[in-house]
């Protein structure tokens, strides 16, 4: 080991250098950090009727539900009124996908879509893989839910997939994997 004191200041400049290299140079050769997508929030008005339809339609499990949590403060980062409560429940797809349902006491605006809207531009498309796409569209139909398009085969060529809403209008599109396409 070299004695620091004994290199000098320039010596002592191009090994600190030299070390800083070093370790730039193995920072840049581990992959960059990524982001999971842990869970996606609904703030609903009526999350019994939404998690019915995560559970019945599409499969999901509850994972757990809170009733009451709160008071919010003023500022909190949901933007609720001060003293607002929520209830959430956490819905699971059998790949481990969350989905929290919430609703809450405090008095929300209206979010108005114009009639028979189907295009993105306005809202969240929820997107899922799913097995079974046929029996979950059939499933659907059966309890009435809205069907924007029925399954037909992607633009991509490599699902069926098809369009539907969830009791408030949460835009969802369902896919199908076809074999040898990824």
């Amino acid at each position: 080991m070299v004695h620091l004191a004994k290199l000098g200041l320039p010596r002592l400049l191009i090994a600190v250098g030299i070390a800083v290299g070093l370790q730039a140079t193995a920072m840049a050769a581990e992959p960059a950090p990524t982001a999971m997508l842990e869970r996606v929030v609904l703030l609903v008005r009526d999350r019994p009727a939404v998690v019915a339809f995560y559970r019945d339609v599409l499969g999901y499990t509850e994972e757990g539900t809170t009733i009451g949590a709160g008071p919010y403060p003023e500022g909190n980062p949901f933007g609720f009124p001060g003293g607002s409560h929520i209830d959430l429940t956490y819905v699971k797809s059998t790949d481990g996908a969350y989905i929290a349902v919430m609703s809450t006491d405090a008095k929300l605006p209206d979010v108005v879509q114009p009639a028979g809207n189907v295009a993105a531009w306005n809202g969240v498309t929820l997107v899922h893989v799913v097995k079974g796409v046929d029996a979950i569209y059939e499933r659907a139909k059966s309890a009435g839910v809205v069907i924007i398009q029925p399954p037909t085969l992607s633009r991509s060529g490599r699902s069926r997939q098809f369009f539907l809403r969830d009791p408030v209008g949460t835009r969802l599109e369902l896919n199908e994997m076809l074999p040898g396409k990824k």
